[in-house]
């Protein structure tokens, strides 16, 4: 049998080491990038849903006097089943918008497990079958719960 040198099994030694740490430092990084996965968010209880959507609601009064406060925006369960049975999808992603008659918006997308909104291909039309950003939504008031849940 032959005998290696002690420095070529030290280099050896050496270069499995690097190849561990290697292979921890991009599983770590993979478990960093798969950061959702479907089961994000939680419920809070009615009481502090509640304090906060008044909360929200006098300080949108305090900042914009004589205007009607937004309390929310009503989606469809089948615009946002739509939404959720893209390919790849793992849950969704709201986002806050001013639109063009300077009124507030909320607009949602699909989202992947990678944390990458799933867009359309082509920006300018709605319908052009890839990915879906929805809007569009039923806002509140007008269309508010008769008699009010303090929502």
């Amino acid at each position: 049998m032959e005998r290696r040198p002690l420095r070529l099994k030290f280099i050896t030694v050496l270069g499995n080491i690097g190849l561990v740490i290697s292979i921890l430092f991009l599983t770590f990084k993979l478990i960093l990038i798969m950061a959702i996965n479907g089961n994000e968010g939680a419920p809070i209880a009615l009481a502090t849903a509640k304090r906060w959507t008044a909360s929200y609601r006098q300080n949108e009064e305090q900042n914009n006097p004589g205007e009607t406060v937004t309390k929310a925006h009503f989606f469809g369960k089948e615009k946002i089943l739509e939404v959720l049975k893209q390919e790849e999808c793992v849950g969704m992603r709201i986002y806050y918008g001013i639109n063009d008659d300077k009124k507030r918006e909320v607009i949602i997308v699909g989202t992947k497990s990678d944390e990458n909104n799933i867009l359309p291909s082509n920006e300018d039309n709605a319908d052009s079958g890839s990915g879906i950003v929805l809007d569009d939504s039923v806002w509140c008031p007008p269309f508010c719960p008769d008699p009010p849940d303090g929502l």
